[in-house]
């Protein structure tokens, strides 16, 4: 053949997970920012999570990737999004179903960046920091957090699952 080309579906699709502060505004723009990076949501959550509903996305929805917004910038609720970035990051050891993690995405209020950021250091789990994904009611930045979701899935989900043997062989 004088041309290769791989392709892959991500063995089904990249699998997301969203976690906002409210489904109608961070949820909505969350979802968009998943799907039109090319993912698969597994699992739409809002407001504070309690520990069940946690343990169940890692064992149940199975995500490759958690998607965590929600809270305006400058003022925003806080206190949600640190309390389910600590609930996430306690119930990932039930992520029994990959041997890399779960990498999480915050695209939330950036009053809390560092102290989100060093939550999942913490429990040692990947995070990846974007600008917030709706930092006013209403105005909207979903390609930011598109670019962190692909290139997660280019540098470690794909690396993972093994699929770099076939950029070699390409």
């Amino acid at each position: 053949f004088a041309v290769r080309l791989p392709c892959s579906s991500a063995k089904g699709g990249l699998k997301v997970a969203t976690i906002s502060l409210v489904k109608e505004e961070s949820g909505f723009a969350a979802e968009l920012a998943a799907l039109t990076a090319g993912a698969k949501l597994v699992g739409t959550y809002d407001g504070k999570l309690t520990p069940e509903q946690a343990r169940s996305i890692f064992e149940n929805d199975q995500p490759e990737i958690i998607l965590l917004a929600g809270g305006t910038n400058l003022g925003g609720d806080t206190e949600t999004q640190l309390y389910n970035a600590h609930t996430l990051a306690e119930a990932a050891r039930y992520a029994t179903y990959t041997e890399y993690g779960v990498p999480v995405v915050y695209a939330g209020n950036q009053d809390i960046r560092d102290q989100v950021e060093n939550i999942f250091r913490h429990h040692y789990i990947d995070i990846r920091v974007t600008e917030n994904v709706m930092p006013e009611i209403n105005e909207f930045h979903i390609e930011v957090v598109n670019e962190a979701i692909r290139e997660l899935f280019q540098t470690v989900i794909i690396r993972a699952k093994g699929f770099d043997v076939v950029e070699e062989y390409m």
